[in-house]
């Protein structure tokens, strides 16, 4: 995300419901990775200017003693973008100022993404598909036999009626 105005998960939720899980997932992956991308690269020609007007200093220190504390912060990246519920956005604006090469930044993402993502596009993908079936409803509209108006039956009985 270039601007974190929402969380992650509101956008995936948003694609999966939109789109359905499959291409919602698309969006959200392809969206998702490259403001990680861009975010990183607005850091890393920016600096610490830019990631103190979109966060403020006591969430920047909180995680940089976080940070301090991991032995490996590309493997801590990695468990971030993989994991759910993670300041992502805060993360990729920071790496871009710590000394992390690009390409392996740019890996971390395209590999740890999909997965949170992924997870959340089949649940909201899953709740958009049974509010579909709820719509939809149990019965069936059949005509009757001897004349014209239309009957409602369930669909327990409508194997047993001739429509």
């Amino acid at each position: 995300m270039v601007i974190p105005v929402l969380p992650g998960y509101l956008g995936c939720a948003a694609g999966a419901v939109a789109f359905g899980s499959v291409a919602g997932f698309w969006c959200n992956y392809i969206g998702i990775s490259a403001g990680s991308i861009i975010a990183f690269f607005l850091a890393r020609k920016y600096g610490m200017d830019i990631v103190l007007t979109m966060f403020s200093e006591k969430q920047y220190k909180r995680w940089c003693r976080k940070i301090e504390k991991s032995r490996n912060y590309e493997r801590f990246l990695l468990i971030a973008a993989v994991l759910p519920l993670f300041p992502d956005d805060f993360l990729c604006y920071f790496s871009g100022l710590v000394k992390m090469n690009s390409k392996k930044f740019i890996w971390i993402i395209i590999l740890g993404k999909p997965w949170c993502i992924l997870a959340y596009s089949i649940v909201f993908g899953l709740i958009k598909w049974t509010g579909k079936q709820k719509q939809a409803g149990p019965s069936l509209r059949c005509v009757g036999r001897a004349d014209t108006e239309l009957k409602t039956v369930s669909a327990r009985t409508a194997h047993r009626t001739i429509c």
